[in-house]
């Protein structure tokens, strides 16, 4: 993806204030109030924010002549530019080398209709956990390079990943990077 590209996804995403294709940012009138900032906790630095709308993973690239690379997926540049702008509007001091990082990322699917009664009831067997692609290691990837300068300085700071894929009320990612017990030595927000 050029600069030029990227700047004017980022553009599009602050005027038009809607997510990604496939999203939606009916999460507050849902009851699903996404939280934000950065703060202390204990002594360890955490940053947490919410990214709405449909996870979108960062898959493979295929090559096209020229040496020009796109990527597989069409959603994933809008959802990495939408993350990204969801990180900048907090305005934290990002985490230095070498404090390496723990980032915690709960991926959230809207359900399929098969997941409901025809009365609209969720049904008791419903699972939990969505288990169908996209893949968690692409969906953290697409993460990791989104928020890769503004969280932390380079995402090879992320000695700890945690990766949940759910089903929940509101297609969204909730996303928590913090100092790794031990070093907090890092600038406070």
């Amino acid at each position: 993806m050029t600069q030029s590209n990227e700047t004017w996804t980022l553009k599009t995403a602050i005027a038009t204030e809607h997510t990604p294709a496939g999203g939606n940012l009916g999460c507050e009138l849902r009851g699903f109030a996404p939280s934000a900032g950065c703060s202390l906790k204990g002594n360890q630095r955490v940053i947490k924010f919410t990214v709405e709308g449909t996870p979108r993973p960062q898959g493979s690239k295929r090559h096209v002549g020229g040496g020009i690379m796109v990527e597989s997926s069409k959603y994933v540049a809008n959802w990495r530019a939408y993350a990204k702008l969801k990180a900048t509007q907090l305005k934290c001091n990002r985490i230095e080398k070498p404090n390496p990082v723990e980032v915690t990322a709960i991926f959230y699917f809207d359900r399929p209709k098969n997941h409901f009664r025809s009365n609209g009831q969720l049904r008791a067997d419903a699972p939990e956990f969505h288990t169908a692609r996209p893949d968690g290691e692409k969906l953290m990837r697409a993460l990791l390079d989104a928020i890769t300068g503004i969280c932390f300085h380079d995402d090879s700071q992320a000695a700890k990943q945690n990766i949940e894929k759910r089903y929940g009320g509101c297609a969204r990612t909730e996303v928590c990077v913090s100092v790794l017990k031990g070093q907090s030595n890092a600038p406070c927000c």
